[in-house]
């Protein structure tokens, strides 16, 4: 009976797409209970109602200012807290699903590479560093309240990635950005190279020539740069010159 059931689970996990943490493991190591939970269509359905409240409630923490005091008290209309409580419940909600995910995948969970079709166990690692970052992001909220100082979130806008690491449906999406990002990371890295080049060359070419609108100083334009400029280019700087003067008084 054993052997049977052995047997379904391995064939259900194929069907699934768990291979080796699935069922069968599930059920051999203890842990059944916490498998049923990362699979349960509710939990999941929760989760993603949770991240899409995560990320709406970007809006109002990017209204968030800094602490204004008014005597011996905090302004609360200027400083609202219950972004930071909102956010608060749901990162732990976060680190709950974090934990059952370590639970259930044990240190093997950074090996995910090292399994052969681990599309479940790479968007669950996905998952478990994408809420370390969102703890990050809290740790900056809570600093930007507490001292008085306007603090990024740098890591709010991976918020929506977090519902496609729950979507089964939606695990081999990341399947392909892995892939393609590391087939083509030569590809990205030349690009970069030559974004970072043809920036740095139109800044040091044309930063006389923006020091000089903005300063007005012609005289000193016309000496340093009088083999760019022709006589009708010269007539425009003029001409904005005289508008900026104008403006200016």
């Amino acid at each position: 009976m054993t052997d049977i059931t052995a047997v379904a689970d391995q064939v259900r996990d194929a069907q699934t797409g768990y291979t080796i943490y699935g069922h069968n493991y599930a059920r051999l190591s203890g842990k059944i209970r916490i498998f049923n939970l990362l699979k349960s269509k509710k939990w999941n359905t929760f989760l993603q109602l949770v991240t899409l409240v995560h990320c709406i409630l970007r809006v109002w923490e990017n209204d968030f200012s800094a602490p204004r005091k008014v005597g011996d008290k905090i302004d609360e209309d200027e400083t609202p807290l219950w972004p930071v409580i909102v956010s608060a419940f749901i990162l732990a909600i976060y680190i709950c699903h974090s934990v059952v995910i370590i639970l259930f995948y044990g240190k093997n969970l950074v090996r995910w590479k090292e399994f052969e079709n681990s599309g479940p166990m790479r968007t669950e690692f996905i998952y478990l560093v994408l809420s370390c970052l969102f703890l990050i992001d809290f740790i900056l909220l809570t600093i930007q309240y507490c001292f008085e100082q306007r603090m990024p979130q740098i890591f709010a806008c991976f918020r929506s990635l977090l519902i496609l690491t729950v979507r089964r449906k939606s695990r081999h999406v990341f399947k392909v950005i892995t892939l393609v990002s590391f087939k083509m990371w030569k590809f990205w890295a030349a690009l970069f190279g030559f974004i970072l080049f043809f920036s740095a060359f139109s800044v040091h070419t044309f930063a006389k020539i923006y020091s000089c609108i903005i300063s007005c100083d012609l005289e000193t334009f016309r000496e340093e740069n009088s083999n760019l400029l022709n006589l009708e280019e010269y007539r425009c700087f003029d001409d904005s010159a005289t508008d900026a003067q104008v403006i200016a008084v």
